[in-house]
This record gives structure tokens, sequence and C-alpha cells, in this order.
């Protein structure tokens, strides 16, 4: 699916397939996912996880309402 599911600046996007580019990171990986600007959110909220912190925690530094179900369903890749 390459729908974006959020309006993102098109500088922020310029900015950031430049960087891809630059480090040598292909655009998607090995599994057919992309990677943008929100891919760090999931990215984010797994090494937290990763580390022990709990899912409410890791909801208020992910800026979530008090359900769970969008930072553990959603952003945490296991």
């Amino acid at each position: 699916m390459d729908t974006p599911l959020f309006a993102v600046p098109d500088k922020l996007l310029r900015i950031l397939n430049r960087d891809l580019t630059a480090a040598g990171i292909p655009k998607k990986d090995d599994r057919g996912w992309s990677y943008d600007v929100h891919c760090f959110r999931h990215t984010l909220d797994t090494l937290l996880a990763a580390g022990g912190v709990s899912s409410s925690v890791r909801q208020k530094i992910m800026r979530h309402a008090p359900e769970h179900s969008l930072t553990d369903g959603t952003y945490l890749d296991p």
C-alpha cells in the first residue's frame, strides 16, 4: 500500500530522502516496508519495549490516548 496515511511536509520528505541516499539506505527494506518520517515512531516504541519500558510509559512518551491499543497494536514491532 503506497497511499500515505499522514500529511508530511514536502521539505521534510526531501530531507529524509536525501539523508537515506547519503547513508546508502534503500527507501524500502527487505520486507518491503518503506522508510518515512513516521517509521521512526515504530522504531522508538519497539526499542522502548525491548528495553523493558512499560506500555503506560511508552504510551505517554508517544503522546497516545490512555488506551494501549494504538501504542501496542500499531507501533510495536515484535
